[in-house]
């Protein structure tokens, strides 16, 4: 058996109001210095909660320090598709980064809809 067992679970409820992409335009807009032409901006490397933060995206998601951090509110950090985004840009120990948001978004897309399809 590889790894631990779990020891502990946790449950919480999480908000899945969000039903369109127009939920992710902060990110793809331009003007909001996360992305030029499709692709992610890169920033000066620094390590947060254990992840290397190497550019926009992850600033986004992890730097409260970040000009880009308050782009999004605690109430839409906490809505099912941004944890998604989050997860996948994230990833876990052998994510690898992507430099462009096309295939975040896309995976985000088809996961969401494979996710709460009824």
């Amino acid at each position: 058996m590889a790894g631990k067992p779990a020891t502990k679970v946790t449950v919480q409820e999480v908000p899945c109001v969000v039903t369109s992409m127009a939920f992710y335009d902060k990110i793809t807009n331009e003007k909001n210095g996360i992305v030029r032409k499709g692709r992610i901006l890169e920033c000066m490397e620094e390590q947060i909660n254990g992840f290397y933060v190497n550019d926009k995206l992850r600033a986004l998601l992890l730097d409260p320090d970040s000009d880009v951090y308050q782009l999004y509110s605690a109430e839409e950090r906490q809505q099912f598709a941004f944890l998604l985004l989050m997860h996948f840009t994230l990833g876990g120990l052998y994510c690898q980064q992507e430099f462009h948001i096309d295939p975040y978004l896309e995976t985000v897309k088809q996961v969401y809809k494979e996710l709460l399809r009824k």
